[in-house]
């Protein structure tokens, strides 16, 4: 008899190990399959970044990304730089480094620290995107039709697309319609209309 309640207590005991190591191997198993999909999240998540990025930066319009800074009533007052592209960087003639982080306010090279550009984050919580429809005059000689967007509470978008080549040209065939290129006086045409 206790030879039978030993080996009945000994098939109990193995059978509960190999239950166990089943569990701990089941246990590693599906450890194993997250940890795997943790790396190719991760992998997925980089290339996303990286295809983000060319994409960005192949844009010929200059845009930046901004984390927000609001005021008491919840309007945006002003933003810090997270992002932006080639462009941007041309279009301010500035180097990368020195406009990320800085707030928009302290971008030196746009003029009037960015106010008309300011009055028009106030308006952003409203409606989520705010387009400027007249060409602006950026930073000195560089003009821009500028949109500015917010996808996302506390963060917005600007893009600009320059200008100053098209407004240049329109100057110019203004000035060549209404002017003798020879003497720079008024041609034939104007000069009847303001004799009239």
């Amino acid at each position: 008899v206790i030879d039978e309640i030993v080996n009945i207590s000994d098939e109990n005991i193995i059978d509960k190990d190999n239950s166990a190591i089943d569990e701990i191997a089941s246990l590693d198993n599906g450890i194993s399959i997250v940890v795997d999909k943790l790396v190719n999240t991760e992998s997925s998540l980089e290339e996303e970044e990286q295809n983000y990025s060319i994409v960005l930066n192949a844009m010929s319009n200059a845009f930046f990304y901004f984390k927000a800074i609001e005021n008491d009533n919840g309007e945006y007052i002003d933003g810090i730089v997270l992002n932006l592209n080639y462009a941007a960087v041309d279009f301010l003639d500035m180097k990368k480094e020195d406009l990320l982080k800085c707030k928009l306010s302290q971008i030196k090279n746009i003029k009037d620290n960015g106010s008309w550009l300011l009055d028009a984050l106030k308006d952003i919580d409203k409606t989520k995107s705010v387009c400027i429809q007249e060409p602006v005059n950026i930073i000195e000689d560089k003009w821009g039709l500028v949109s500015v967007y917010s996808f996302k509470k506390g963060y917005f978008s600007i893009i600009i697309n320059d200008i100053t080549e098209i407004r240049n040209y329109a100057e110019e065939m203004a000035y060549l319609a209404n002017y003798d290129t020879l003497t720079n006086l008024l041609n034939r045409h104007n000069l009847f209309e303001y004799l009239i």
